[in-house]
């Protein structure tokens, strides 16, 4: 058997990664697949990607919500890694203009349909600090967890993250 080569897209929230899936979708056809756990706050690490890759011999282009670093190793496969990165501000706005559409009882979007950009932005910052505190930060550093605010190590492991990513990009 020759080398197996897969594109794994850790998509971060309101980060473009619809986008990024609809492209893959397009490109890679019935050899494209989601990742996804069975809740809405999920986690799936490195070994959960590599029992889904084993079991699915077919799969060329794998997206997740869920998925976190460190990017598995797995004999045989060439994981080609890929996450967006977007400007904090930016992804707030977008944030907020999903939660203003989104038919969802989640707080988050309650609070977008309820609010004001700026009381948003600050009821995010007083209620729900993980949603805006370097939520890039602590996806790729520590694997989504807000434990505490972000610092300089945290930064220090996720810029390492993106140097070593085969295709990181930004929004």
């Amino acid at each position: 058997m020759g080398t197996r080569f897969v594109v794994v897209h850790y998509h971060i929230l309101k980060n473009g990664g619809s986008t990024i899936e609809t492209v893959l979708q397009r490109e890679f056809g019935s050899g494209f697949a989601t990742l996804h756990g069975p809740a809405d706050s999920s986690v799936l690490d490195d070994a959960d990607l590599a029992e889904f890759l084993r079991l699915r011999p077919d799969v060329t282009a794998v997206s997740s919500h869920h998925l976190r670093y460190p990017k598995p190793v797995v004999r045989g496969t060439v994981i080609f890694d890929c996450c967006f990165i977007r400007h904090p501000l930016d992804r707030l706005q977008s944030l907020y203009a999903w939660g203003r559409k989104a038919d969802s009882s989640d707080p988050v979007c309650r609070a977008a349909r309820a609010l004001n950009p700026r009381e948003f932005a600050r009821q995010l910052l007083d209620d729900f600090p993980h949603v805006v505190s370097n939520v890039q930060v602590n996806h790729l550093a520590s694997g989504g967890a807000f434990l505490r605010p972000a610092n300089s190590h945290d930064l220090e492991i996720s810029t390492g993250i993106l140097m070593e990513m085969a295709m990181p990009g930004l929004v």
